[in-house]
């Protein structure tokens, strides 16, 4: 459903309540309404509500989380380097560049600092400005930013979806309370064009297009997995 206006569709919807709700509309437009369109709209627009401001939370999230990598990056390179120099057989991660996703960037900290903590333990000196050094410093912060940037993206994932998923159904009873109001109030009525939307290469009675064809891309969520 990529191709979705959802914006849109969220103004025809409350375009319908508008109208069902206005003293000219009969009892049956009413009934429609409350009965069948209106729980399907309540629970549409609430998971678009919903949407904003988990994108503006992974957005933030994931800014703080890309300036802790940086501030990382080099003393990470420095740590693995020093690892290797004397322990040139270890298993040590990638560098973070190399890795594909946050989780990935996570996980590759957390296991060099556990091979240096462990030479720390062994009292192996190499280690000691290790422990005393940048990586061992930023290294919670870092874990901590990625960490709330990996659930602020899973948590924009859920939104997105559970905007999707409520899409179909809502825009299923919007087609057939529309078809009543036109029914009722007849094809060229005010009423049925105000929330009647002319699907894109489609005849002016045509149901099944979803509204907004032409809408951009729904959005989508950073990789973290």
């Amino acid at each position: 459903m990529a191709d979705i206006d959802y914006p849109r569709f969220y103004r025809v919807l409350t375009r319908c309540q508008s109208l069902a709700e206005a003293s000219t509309a009969t009892d049956n437009v009413k009934k429609g309404w409350e009965l069948v369109l209106s729980p399907l709209a309540s629970a549409y627009r609430a998971a678009h509500d919903a949407l904003s401001p988990a994108e503006e939370k992974a957005k933030k999230e994931t800014g703080e989380e890309l300036v802790a990598l940086g501030k990382i990056d080099q003393p990470f390179r420095e740590a693995r380097a020093v690892v290797l120099m004397h322990r040139p057989y270890a298993q040590v991660p990638d560098t973070l560049k190399a890795q594909p996703t946050d989780t990935d960037k996570l996980n590759a900290i957390q296991a060099l600092l556990h091979t240096i903590e462990e030479a720390h333990a062994s009292h192996e000196a190499w280690a000691d400005p290790l422990v005393a050094g940048a990586f061992f410093t930023l290294a919670p912060d870092v874990i901590r930013e990625t960490t709330e940037a990996i659930a602020a993206s899973k948590d924009l994932g859920h939104a997105v979806s559970a905007r999707s998923s409520a899409y179909q159904p809502a825009y299923d009873a919007y087609l057939r309370f529309k078809t009543v109001v036109r029914e009722t109030f007849g094809h060229a009525s005010k009423e049925y064009r105000d929330i009647h939307v002319r699907a894109r290469h489609a005849s002016d009675t045509a149901e099944a297009p979803p509204v907004g064809g032409a809408a951009g891309p729904a959005p989508t969520t950073p990789a973290t997995s």
